[in-house]
């Protein structure tokens, strides 16, 4: 996946990003190892190239279940100890994400 950020182009490598946090016109990209890309890009837009592995938890917000260690009716723990959100209308798609994963609640 190729973002374009600061005059930039940056190809991300999926498995390393926990989540996608959209904000406004920009995302910001938290990888796992801690860095952070804020980028260009509507969220639907990358929804639509990332893997099945990235899950609408939110409307803010992509998860790479990958990298979910548990997760509940409100937020998933990522294996960096990051929370994100889970809202009412995604949780039952997140559920059986998470159920797909081997990762109950």
């Amino acid at each position: 996946v190729m973002l374009r950020s600061g005059g930039s182009t940056h190809v991300i490598n999926p498995h390393e990003v926990q989540f996608v946090q959209s904000q406004g016109r920009k995302v910001l990209v938290s990888y796992v190892d801690g860095r952070e890309l804020y980028a260009y890009a509507a969220l639907s837009d990358l929804e639509k190239q990332l893997p099945g592995s990235f899950v609408r938890c939110h409307k803010s917000y992509l998860a790479n279940m990958e990298h979910v260690i548990r997760g509940c009716r409100e937020a998933l723990t990522m294996t960096t100890g990051a929370q994100v959100p889970v809202s009412q209308r995604q949780y039952r798609a997140v559920r059986d994400a998470l159920a797909a994963a081997g990762r109950q609640e």
